[in-house]
């Protein structure tokens, strides 16, 4: 099912576009738990897309750039504990979050 979905995604979207990501992108819509170390309180979410490098979660309010969160990616029967940081935000949507369980390289 996933193949299926990511030929669609990559046929549906111009070369030029996905050949500038590492890892392909799936439309896939996933519960999602951030947490900012300053805030113990978890913000839930729904990501949009998902990869092995990151995912887009559609939110209202979101962080700034360079924040590093803890997070959980839930489904019905299981979760996903892993670190992220925010590295591109769209105001009154959604941000994208990096390099999923992986630490964030030196600028």
């Amino acid at each position: 099912m996933a193949r299926v979905i990511s030929d669609r995604v990559t046929n549906s979207v111009p070369n030029a576009f996905c050949e500038r990501r590492q890892f392909r992108r799936l439309p896939v819509a996933v519960q999602i738990e951030l947490r900012v170390k300053a805030n113990p309180v978890p913000i839930r979410a729904k990501t949009a897309d998902i990869s092995l490098g990151g995912c887009y979660v559609e939110m209202a309010l979101t962080l700034s750039v360079d924040t590093p969160l803890k997070i959980v990616l839930c489904s019905a029967t299981k979760s996903w504990p892993s670190t992220a940081w925010s590295y591109h935000v769209t105001l009154n949507s959604g941000m994208a979050l990096n390099s999923l369980g992986c630490p964030k390289p030196p600028s």
